[in-house]
């Protein structure tokens, strides 16, 4: 099974997201415009406990992160955050920072940055440490709509994908940068599909690192056919096919009873491309 999607395809999906309404965070991050088709079965939806809408994503219920003793993970995780006056006295940069709070209001403020976007983009950088998760998830999908490959952006971006506390915005990062393509990314997208909580920011990161095609990234892609949740490995055996990782074919031959169907034929399909001379 695979997916291609252009930048430019991925870009304009993500503008459509921005003046739609608001998603609950009780959904999962896989949509029919992003995300490879799989079969209902794939992901069990379960109850989550209410937390505060997240940004414009059409999503599902997710499934609860993996469970983990690893304090040094969870300490990584940053707990104090700026308020907007810490951010910036541009009282027109700061009404819409506000305003990201509100998922419909964020086309409106994609176009009001795009004429100032030189100005405007290293306060964005900074936004993205906002006390609001809603906000510093929307800020991130605009610094990519901006189109900004800097080095600086590309490290505000993987520091919060690493650092934020929030787990959806983890997953969101992890899913801006599915789009984002840059190899400097690729350490921290690494450390967070080993050892991220979350199954959907391991999930995206897995895609992120399939998309990027960095060799890098292949022992972490077998280490993560290993993952107890669906997305990931159906995720890491697409990254592994990509990147033709043929030391991966052992541990590929050893999945062909997962328990999944999807995970199954995306084993079958990766194991024959592999096989080629």
């Amino acid at each position: 099974m695979q997916l291609r999607l252009s930048k430019r395809a991925v870009i304009l999906a993500l503008l459509q997201c921005l003046s739609a309404c608001p998603k609950s965070p009780s959904q999962t991050e896989t949509d029919a415009a992003t995300m490879s088709p799989v079969s209902e079965d794939v992901v069990k939806p379960v109850e989550t406990a209410a937390k505060p809408a997240q940004p414009f994503l059409a999503q599902e219920t997710p499934e609860k992160p993996n469970a983990t003793d690893d304090s040094a993970v969870h300490n990584r995780f940053r707990s104090n955050y700026l308020q907007t006056k810490d951010i910036t006295d541009n009282s027109e940069l700061a009404d819409l920072i506000d305003s990201l709070e509100d998922e419909g209001r964020g086309k409106a403020a994609l176009e009001t940055v795009k004429p100032k976007k030189k100005e405007y983009i290293p306060l964005l950088r900074k936004a993205l440490w906002h006390h609001k998760p809603n906000v510093r998830a929307n800020v991130a999908k605009i610094l990519l709509l901006l189109e900004d490959e800097s080095d600086e952006t590309s490290k505000a971006l993987t520091d919060l994908l690493l650092h934020d506390g929030d787990e959806d915005v983890r997953s969101i990062v992890a899913r801006v940068l599915v789009t984002y393509r840059s190899k400097d990314t690729v350490p921290a997208l690494i450390e967070v599909l080993r050892s991220d909580p979350y199954v959907h920011a391991r999930a995206n990161a897995a895609w992120a690192l399939r998309q990027i095609r960095d060799p890098r990234a292949v022992p972490a892609l077998i280490y993560a056919l290993d993952d107890k949740e669906t997305w990931v490995r159906l995720r890491a055996v697409g990254g592994l096919k990509e990147l033709k990782a043929k030391q991966a074919l052992p541990k590929l031959r050893a999945m062909t009873d997962d328990p999944n169907h999807e995970v199954r034929k995306e084993v079958q399909d990766a194991i024959s491309t592999l096989s080629k001379r």
